[in-house]
């Protein structure tokens, strides 16, 4: 899978050498709107499909009803405490990333599990964060009203960076993956992160290095193996879901007034949103 992931990611940044900015912000929207949001699109399923023990005693029609209401919480606290909102998005995301990442290499359900995949999911927002500071501060502002200094950025990519090395050493023994491996793959969204812009690069990772190996493990937990016959099912059951997305994003941004300049922030603001429960529901998946 992580061969093919490589694969995906070169040709991608081959192909945006032919593309002009919009034609990359175009790309990376077509990434962020299709297999980004499908893979979070079959929670309900996912939630419906645990262990009696692990779930709530709940109709799909009221997860539905959660669901929905954990993500309008999520809009409304973007739209109150913005910054604060941000801060905990990124910290979840970071998580997140980490446990998608390092689920079947570390042993989960321990403390140094959540503290190791957090902050190696906060040294890849540091990377993306470092290496595309003006649109960062940008879209921060944009978001939140706040300035971001630019003294933050180097600062943050190293902290983490020294933490990720520390805990590495430290937990050396917990690990089943091949650290050298794993130092490549960070080469590689360094890179990655230092040639795309801002939207494209998020879009590289959070598409091809998280989106496609988490609908990998949500086709096996539903289905049991990834094939035609259960790729299709999965479509098929998300299809709703993903159209419903892309409405209520296409309708925030049109009561926002439509401008260009704040559709980033908007798609960012969204994707936290739906990401809050999302993280809930795969955190479950990977108690099973």
């Amino acid at each position: 899978m992580k061969a093919i992931m490589i694969v995906l990611t070169f040709f991608a940044l081959w192909l945006t050498s032919f593309l002009s900015t919009s034609g990359e912000n175009i790309l990376a929207l077509i990434l962020i709107l299709t297999i980004g949001i499908l893979h979070g699109s079959n929670d309900i399923r996912l939630l419906l499909n645990l262990k009696e023990g692990l779930r709530l005693k709940m109709s799909k029609q009221q997860y539905l009803l959660l669901y929905i209401a954990v993500v309008l919480l999520g809009a409304i606290c973007f739209y109150l405490i913005p910054l604060v909102t941000l801060m905990f998005f990124v910290g979840i995301s970071a998580y997140h990333f980490g446990e998608q990442h390092w689920s079947g290499k570390l042993k989960k359900q321990s403390i140094f599990f959540t503290v190791y995949a957090t902050v190696y999911g906060l040294f890849i927002f540091a990377l993306i964060f470092y290496f595309n500071q003006p649109e960062v501060v940008e879209v921060v502002y944009d978001l939140t009203g706040f300035q971001l200094p630019t003294a933050f950025f180097a600062p943050f990519l190293f902290v983490n960076l020294g933490l990720l090395v520390i805990l590495s050493v430290v937990g050396y023994q917990k690990f089943s993956g091949n650290f050298v491996l794993e130092a490549f793959y960070l080469l590689v969204f360094g890179l990655i992160f230092s040639i795309a812009p801002l939207i494209l690069g998020f879009a590289f990772y959070f598409v091809i290095w998280h989106s496609l190996p988490s609908l990998y493990d949500q086709i096996t937990f539903l289905y049991g193996d990834v094939s035609s016959g259960s790729l299709r099912k999965y479509l098929i059951n998300s299809l709703f879901y993903w159209l419903a997305a892309l409405f209520g994003l296409l309708v925030i941004y049109y009561f926002i007034g439509g401008e260009d300049s704040l559709f980033l922030p908007v798609l960012f603001s969204f994707l936290a949103a739906i990401t809050f429960p999302h993280v809930f529901v795969i955190e479950q998946i990977e108690r099973e």
